[in-house]
């Protein structure tokens, strides 16, 4: 809890340890966040120095939010919220591809060594009908597409 001019206001983080299992929803693979620890690299903003996961980690962790809260949404009464979370997570992607210039060996080799090749396959299907995620990026699948397979 935070004191602010507004009243006392809770602060809630959302935190994962590697200890905690990161499975696919409704599948038995698992993507561990442990690969976040083991693929960082240095960053900086302004006076502060600190490690980011790598842009390749992040695709695919942005690929397996994406597939949960789709698969979760199917399962609630209200899906908006986590509709609108898995837009976010394809806007994610979308940056990723857009901006980051990303080493496709490394995604292959964390793909099949966690078997989520079918599920990343998935959500880059699923990608090429966010039309409004492309708008907003003013970019084409197309390119996103060519992008997307010089990882493959």
């Amino acid at each position: 809890m935070k004191k602010t001019t507004r009243g006392t206001e809770h602060i809630y983080l959302d935190v994962a340890t590697i200890m905690d299992r990161n499975m696919v929803h409704g599948g038995r693979t698992e993507l561990p966040w442990s690969l976040v620890f083991k693929h960082q690299i240095p960053a900086r903003f302004k006076d502060a120095e600190f490690y980011v996961p790598r842009p390749e980690v992040l695709l695919l962790l942005k690929a397996k939010a994406a597939l949960d809260r789709e698969y979760d949404a199917k399962r609630v009464f209200d899906p908006y919220y986590l509709q609108q979370k898995a837009w976010k997570d394809y806007y994610d992607i979308a940056s990723l591809l857009k901006v980051c210039t990303l080493d496709g060996n490394l995604i292959i080799r964390l793909l099949k060594a966690h078997g989520f090749s079918a599920h990343f396959d998935k959500a880059v299907s699923s990608l090429a009908r966010k039309r409004s995620v492309m708008a907003r990026h003013d970019v084409t699948w197309s390119e996103l597409r060519m992008k997307s397979r010089v990882l493959r």
